[in-house]
């Protein structure tokens, strides 16, 4: 399995416009750390892909979940897939949908954070062995000369 770290997207809106200097995070912070959060979770998504391909080898697509990140916890919560972005299985979104229950942001952020997450999933295609070229003869490096093309080079 693939998991397209291009097409991984993530996108947080924080509740608040304005942050405080209470110690919230910047936008950018927030939505790097909670990326690297969901990363955690890359193996559990392949664990289930893998099962779900060995019943359905053209399984594949974009699964986009919405999630709240929990202010003062790094909860995340009331995860769900969003229908309109989401263009695999129903069992192959519920994969990375269930995988992020009971993900926590560490240090909680007193902010709550509105996110999406896009996964792209694509098996590896197995590639077929490709034959070796075939080697080309060496020429002896004191090759036969050529009395006709060593006159041409001397004139």
């Amino acid at each position: 399995m693939q998991l397209h770290q291009a097409s991984k997207t993530v996108a947080l809106i924080l509740a608040a416009v304005v942050l405080t200097a209470c110690g919230a995070r910047s936008n950018t912070q927030y939505r790097d750390d909670t990326a690297k959060l969901i990363a955690q979770r890359d193996g559990a998504i392949k664990s289930c892909y893998d099962a779900i391909l060995k019943v359905d080898t053209s399984a594949r697509g974009k699964v986009t979940v919405r999630f709240v990140v929990e202010a003062k916890t790094g909860l995340i919560k009331n995860t769900q897939i969003d229908d309109r972005h989401t263009t695999a299985s129903t069992d192959l979104a519920k994969c990375v949908s269930n995988s992020l229950d009971g993900l926590v942001l560490k240090p909680a952020d007193p902010l709550e954070g509105r996110g999406m997450f896009t996964y792209e999933l694509e098996a590896k295609r197995k590639e077929a062995a490709k034959p070796a070229a075939p080697k080309e003869p060496k020429e002896p490096e004191d090759g036969p000369e050529d009395d006709d093309d060593d006159a041409a080079d001397k004139s």
